[in-house]
């Protein structure tokens, strides 16, 4: 078959019982190019196996643990390779001429085109009651399409997600939101086609449309406090009582008159309709402004800053972005501890990143390979683990290029690089200056080379962990560990993942510095190690 000229990416959870309908609309698009459909599949269903079987031109990506819709987008579009990319949810059905419009509307000279959608269950009260609270500005009508202040239901030029990034992943709800407005900011011209549609098969009981309804509120509060996100809700630094007034007052009621006067000027004959739903619609506006105020007191609690965190240790400063919550290890790679790890983080579907000895490195290269193709990045730590306090300038930048040198034989070329102990002189400073490493630092030390059981360690990274906090741990026993081997850090991981995904983030592996190549990944700031000397 030819290069599909488009992408369809299906993102589902648990979506055995939905997905046939939009398989099967997509089956029947009357596209005569070429297109090709992705299905990024998480939850404990039979949903992949059902796709494979039934649907066999359709690829599967499975995961075990549930992804979050920006996580499955993302994974979605990077085992694309179509020019633009669509989006179908597993509860949408797409009409014949779906795909046909969007294509003629992108090649007009759109890199985004918004769609539209319709209710595909209008018998049904709830799920009437669903789509006119959620999908009223997507009414089929240019006008009331162009009258959003941030566009939905877009597809895009594959350009754009090397240009801007990826969808943002540490939230429920609101990833395509944060997204296009960063479209929006970039200036990216959107066209809107009202008559590429797609119907959405809403909830038909009522505690599942309250439940979605909570979780949008959830996401609505993390867009707010962690991204910024312009909302009636309120700015993230408001006080309590405000965020209060405005999550149960001001929002709901400013969303159900927007709903009714948008139906009233793009659909005058389902007014009637909408106005006699009114008490289910306001059960569902109150379900997300409960959700809303849950997540703004969680995250009040957890003493989350609006855009990023910050903290300090030993006069060093720290920032990072708060996306993920990004893993590190130290002084490996050993043969036994490393592999092990390298196996749970696999189980775990998770990534980190290794700041590695060099002498180790010229013992173990097979592990380093390891590390390499499960998609962990390695990073410099030093030769024989030197502390640079006390040292002179040649010798930490002897130590540091024989490492350099080292890593090389194996094609690897660090951007960054933590110092034994995070120990920083001005030595320090001048020799990643000219070897172009930036010095990282972390925020989160659950202290394993002490050889603390892994409770002990779960309750010191409970007091620590924030979004964009950086976990430093051990893969090897160093020079200073007052413990025989690894054993608690092999351990400790699973259930520190589950704890990380629990406040909403993904672990991570850091990605490049600013400025370093690292296509398709969000630019971000992370702890680095700042002017202060150690004489």
């Amino acid at each position: 078959m030819s290069s599909p000229v488009v992408s369809v990416v299906v993102a589902s959870y648990n979506g055995r019982s939905r997905i046939d309908n939009a398989l099967t609309s997509l089956r029947a698009q009357d596209l005569a190019e070429p297109f090709e459909v992705i299905v990024v599949d998480s939850g404990e269903d039979d949903c992949a196996a059902h796709v494979r079987c039934r649907y066999p031109e359709v690829r599967v990506i499975r995961f075990h643990r549930r992804l979050w819709p920006g996580a499955a987008r993302n994974r979605g579009i990077q085992s694309s390779s179509g020019r633009y990319v669509a989006f179908l949810p597993d509860d949408g059905v797409a009409r014949p001429d779906w795909l046909r419009r969007r294509l003629a509307a992108h090649r007009s000279g759109h890199p985004a085109v918004a769609g539209a959608i319709t209710n595909g269950r209008p018998r049904h009260l709830i799920a009437t009651a669903a789509h006119y609270l959620e999908y009223s500005a997507l009414i089929p009508s240019r006008r009331i399409l162009a009258e959003q202040e941030v566009p939905h239901c877009l597809s895009y030029e594959r350009s754009l997600f090397e240009r801007l990034g990826s969808f943002p992943e540490g939230t429920r709800t609101g990833e395509d939101t944060l997204f296009n407005e960063r479209c929006l900011a970039a200036g990216v011209r959107v066209g809107f086609e009202p008559r590429a549609q797609l119907a959405h098969l809403g909830p038909t009981r009522l505690r599942p449309y309250l439940r979605h309804q909570y979780e949008h509120g959830v996401g609505l509060a993390r867009c707010v406090r962690l991204h910024g996100h312009r909302s009636p809700i309120g700015p993230p630094d408001q006080p309590a009582v405000a965020a209060l007034t405005r999550i149960f007052v001001a929002y709901p009621v400013r969303r159900w008159w927007g709903s009714i006067k948008r139906v009233a000027r793009g659909r005058p004959s389902a007014l009637p309709a909408c106005l006699a739903l009114a008490p289910l619609t306001w059960a569902g506006l109150l379900a997300t402004a409960a959700g809303a105020w849950a997540e703004w007191r969680q995250l009040d609690r957890a003493e989350t800053p609006s855009s990023e965190t910050t903290g300090r240790r030993n006069g060093i400063s720290a920032q990072a972005e708060p996306a993920a919550i990004y893993l590190t290890f130290d002084d490996g790679p050993d043969p036994r501890w490393t592999r092990r790890i390298l196996a749970e983080l696999e189980r775990a579907e998770a990534c980190a990143s290794f700041f590695v000895v060099g002498s180790l490195v010229a013992e173990q290269p097979g592990v380093v390979e390891e590390m390499l193709e499960r998609g962990h990045r390695v990073e410099l730590h030093c030769m024989k683990h030197l502390e640079h306090a006390g040292r002179s300038h040649e010798e930490i930048e002897a130590d540091t290029r024989t490492a350099l040198e080292e890593l090389a034989k194996l094609g690897v070329r660090p951007s960054r690089w933590r110092p034994p102990g995070g120990i920083c002189t001005e030595s320090t400073l001048e020799v990643a200056k000219v070897c172009g490493v930036e010095l990282t630092g972390w925020s989160a030390d659950p202290q394993d080379w002490r050889g603390h059981p892994v409770a002990r360690m779960l309750t010191i990274l409970k007091r620590q962990l924030r979004l964009g906090s950086v976990v430093v741990m051990h893969d090897a026993v160093g020079p200073r560990a007052q413990r025989e081997g690894c054993l608690e850090t092999v351990r400790l991981i699973e259930p520190l993942i589950t704890l990380i995904r629990s406040l909403g983030a993904e672990p991570a592996a850091l990605p490049a510095p600013a400025g370093e190549p690292d296509v398709g990944r969000v630019r971000a700031r992370f702890p680095v190690f700042r002017a202060t000397a150690t004489s």
